[in-house]
């Protein structure tokens, strides 16, 4: 959305295909985006996804783009092969996420870094969200180095704005006087939504006046749930579920007073740069490339993942410390400003285009 949004509409056209459920579909319509829905699943499923092959072929096809520029493993996979073979030059994919970060059997792991190496002989750039992440794609020989390239995931601060958060606090009955610990995901195993939930016993058994919230949906709530009661955590800890995120973000984010991110791996967490850029304290683990983002005890905190012990401490310390959290806050708000808006990451992909559709002539 945002690279759509940013990019200069007087040097591109901008087609989006995808599928025709797609949660995004209207929001790109609302954009100007000219929008065309392609029969596409996420799962692996050999019949559906020749079906899609061709319809992605055959859109290919009538369109006659100039630049192809693909997202996540499944369009990218199928996009490049059917590009290529229409001649399309450049082709440019971004993965987002990798499967091999993803807690697979290794047979099934290499059999998809497989698929990724193949892919990758019908693009002519990939482009990763980190340098780390650049890093790791060379040492597995899925890319060779002159065909990987980092432009790092970005956000749109103009949308961004503090919010009166009291509607949040009156919905869930939260102490007037409580600080809030949060941490925004999908409850999925990526995000490890159970380590929250232990911090949350941890912290609370030492400190009254604290409240955790954990905001988001996803197959784990139940087992968040189930934690929380284990736990004896009552009020202490609320898990929202499904809210709506869009409308609600700002206030959500302007509520905490320190921010947490517990994931197992990452791409480059949205999330994370948007507490940074409301000046939240931000905890996180120590995912692949989050060191390019987080200087360690300057704008944000870095903790070995699963350690709560670590979390809770650092926890401890800022809620007892107003002054830290303020210059830690304005370190994170400034690190945003200058190195991760959605403006700079659109003007870098335009970049790479345009040299790209340089050297194919």
């Amino acid at each position: 959305m945002d690279l759509m949004h940013y990019t200069d509409k007087n040097k591109f056209e901008i087609t989006f295909a995808g599928p025709e459920r797609g949660p995004l579909l209207d929001d790109l319509r609302d954009l100007g985006v000219r929008v065309i829905p392609l029969g596409m699943e996420r799962d692996i499923n050999f019949g559906a996804d020749v079906k899609s092959f061709f319809s992605i072929f055959a859109m290919l096809k009538k369109e006659k783009c100039d630049i192809l520029h693909t997202h996540c493993s499944k369009a990218g996979f199928l996009a490049r092969i059917a590009g290529r073979l229409l001649g399309i030059s450049p082709i440019i994919h971004t993965p987002n996420n990798w499967y091999f970060d993803e807690p697979l059997p290794p047979l099934k792991k290499d059999f998809y870094i497989a698929l990724e190496r193949f892919a990758c002989y019908f693009g002519n750039m990939l482009v990763t969200v980190t340098e780390e992440e650049r890093r790791e794609i060379i040492r597995r020989k899925i890319s060779p180095p002159e065909k990987v390239v980092t432009i790092y995931d970005c956000i749109d601060t103009s949308v961004l704005k503090e919010e009166n958060p009291a509607f949040i606090r009156d919905r869930y009955n939260i102490p007037a006087g409580n600080k809030i610990v949060g941490m925004i995901a999908r409850l999925v195993p990526q995000k490890d939504p159970s380590a929250f939930v232990r911090l949350a016993c941890e912290v609370t058994r030492e400190i009254p006046n604290v409240t955790f919230i954990l905001v988001g949906d996803g197959p784990l709530k139940a087992e968040a749930e189930r934690l929380k009661l284990q736990f004896g955590l009552g009020n202490r800890l609320i898990i929202s579920g499904e809210c709506d995120i869009k409308k609600e973000l700002n206030a959500y984010l302007s509520l905490l007073d320190i921010s947490v991110l517990t994931s197992l791996h990452e791409g480059l967490p949205l999330v994370a740069l948007q507490s940074m850029y409301f000046k939240k304290p931000l905890l996180v683990t120590e995912v692949r490339g989050i060191k390019e983002v987080i200087e360690n005890g300057r704008n944000g905190f870095i903790v070995p993942i699963g350690d709560i012990n670590s979390m809770k401490n650092i926890i401890s310390e800022l809620l007892t410390d107003e002054g830290r959290v303020r210059g830690i806050g304005l370190a994170a708000r400034k690190t945003v400003e200058e190195r991760f808006t959605a403006k700079k990451m659109a003007a870098e992909y335009e970049n790479l285009y345009l040299s790209l559709l340089k050297k194919a002539g």
